[in-house]
């Protein structure tokens, strides 16, 4: 069982007092537990707390006055968190570090809706004074309250069924569609007058060569038929974008997709290429999203995906007939994450590589069509897969 703390940085005294009780009994219960690094406010969510997240079965949140005011948690992990949840990936377990108005939040509404329990058990805060024989009594019971939480959470799954979407064979899309992109001259990132930009979005003019992409991201239909497996969370629909693919395995995937389609030139679309087209190419209108200014007409995200991948196409396609260049899956491109020449901050990792278009859990900022992430290229998540570009023509 993989389990996730999250807490401010504020109350890592009480994070290392918990662990050291729920340590005394994680190897007799199974449990893997990991804990968040600081994270600094206005940095990108770093790939190993993706990856840890979205790998954990059981989420236990520190709150306190502190987590609630923190913005990375309050922006990026706790939407993510309730997600899972929703999806019915995870269990949310809250634990009460000192007093504060938490059902007053978001969070604390969501907690009433999804018949969450916090402990300790009548939610009096771990530090708080007088309700405790002594400092250990209130780790113990919560110990206790976490490990009944955990067993009711697998009776659940193992009672659950397996959920199956319906396809029509005969109305499936592909990603191996192409949409032919007239080349031109744009403005890379975002104006600073765009709301919720991020800091590595700096304008900048960047010429692009003509090229064709995948009308659809490549979907679980199109990876069997190349793999002959299918990787994706969300299964048994071979019209929803393939997920839980890697950089790598992509690169594997283009291989044996080029030897049977020799000449076609497939590869994943270069970062400028896939915002280039995103934004409309030469027909762009200067949305904010790949089509539209409203979201929900062109993308399934945190507000309207129900927490899980839909058939590629669903939506309205951008100005120059694509689909899902904002929302469903964030996709892969080719390129290694790297500041733009106008970002002075001018620091690179040199391995990551770059994602774009939001995904189904992102609140809107995430799926503008010049926001940016990045993952390790080794990296699986339930919430990312590709499309494709092709050069034949060129």
């Amino acid at each position: 069982m993989n389990i996730f703390i999250a807490f401010a940085n504020q109350d890592r005294d009480v994070r290392d007092r918990l662990l050291g009780h729920m340590n005394l009994v994680s190897a007799r219960q199974g449990w893997q537990i990991w804990s968040a690094k600081e994270i600094k406010a206005g940095e990108k969510w770093d790939a190993e707390i993706q990856q840890r997240l979205f790998d954990s079965e059981v989420v236990i949140l520190l709150l306190s006055t502190d987590f609630f005011n923190s913005k990375y948690i309050t922006e990026i992990e706790l939407p993510a968190i309730v997600a899972k949840h929703q999806s019915g990936t995870c269990q949310i377990i809250p634990v009460i570090v000192r007093m504060c108005h938490w059902k007053d939040t978001a969070f604390g509404d969501y907690a009433q809706l999804g018949d969450i329990q916090a402990l300790p058990v009548g939610e009096r805060p771990l530090v708080s004074r007088g309700h405790w024989d002594n400092d250990d009594q209130p780790y113990f019971e919560t110990v206790q309250g976490i490990r009944e939480a955990i067993k009711a959470f697998q009776a659940k799954k193992n009672e659950k069924t397996e959920s199956h979407f319906v396809t029509t064979p005969d109305a499936r899309k592909s990603g191996l569609e192409m949409v032919a992109v007239e080349g031109g001259t744009f403005m890379m990132g975002s104006p600073k007058s765009e709301a919720d930009r991020s800091d590595d979005e700096c304008q900048h003019q960047v010429t692009v060569k003509q090229f064709s992409i995948g009308k659809y991201e490549v979907t679980q239909a199109d990876w069997r038929a190349i793999m002959g497996n299918n990787p994706s969370y969300f299964k048994n629909c071979d019209d929803c974008p393939v997920e839980q693919v890697s950089w790598d395995d992509v690169q594997e995937f283009l291989k044996k997709l080029n030897a049977k389609y020799p000449g076609k030139n497939y590869r994943l679309p270069i970062e400028a290429e896939r915002e280039y087209a995103a934004k409309g190419g030469l027909k762009s209108k200067g949305y904010p999203y790949a089509g539209s200014n409203d979201l929900s007409s062109v993308g399934w995200y945190k507000d309207n995906a129900d927490s899980k991948t839909h058939p590629v196409g669903g939506k309205s396609p951008n100005e120059l007939g694509l689909y899902d260049m904002s929302g469903n899956v964030w996709e892969l491109c080719q390129d290694i994450y790297q500041p733009y020449s106008c970002d002075s901050k001018n620091t690179t990792s040199g391995r990551f590589r770059v994602l774009r278009g939001g995904g189904w859990g992102n609140n809107a900022p995430g799926c503008r069509a010049a926001d940016r992430l990045r993952s390790e290229p080794s990296g699986r998540y339930f919430y990312l897969g590709f499309r494709l570009v092709s050069v034949s023509f060129q």
